[in-house]
């Protein structure tokens, strides 16, 4: 186990274009939807740079506390990854993973 794990962190080109092919073979097709509490977002703005796939963006309206809330700007970018809800410091974020089907 130790030798593969080596092999694939010197061959890291080789271990992404692999995992890259298994993902679009074998692995089902999968988006996120993401679901904020408005009223409880106070707009830090934490989740936005956590994003991998830009989706979050800060609203330009305010919530009734008066904070610029987060929101997906880009839906179909979303894939579920979860880390926006995971750096949420108030757990105001909610992540569904979607299975798309083609």
């Amino acid at each position: 186990m130790l030798f593969q794990l080596s092999y694939i962190v010197k061959n890291r080109k080789f271990a992404i274009d692999y995992f890259n092919l298994i993902n679009q073979k074998d692995m089902a097709k999968v988006r996120g939807a993401v679901v904020v509490n408005i009223e409880g977002c106070k707009g830090c703005g934490v989740c936005v740079p956590a994003c991998p796939t830009d989706v979050l963006e800060l609203a330009k309206q305010v919530n009734g506390k008066g904070y610029h809330y987060a929101y997906m700007e880009d839906p179909e970018a979303c894939t579920g990854c979860t880390n926006c809800a995971v750096v949420c410091p108030d757990g105001v974020i909610t992540v569904y993973r979607i299975k798309v089907t083609e």
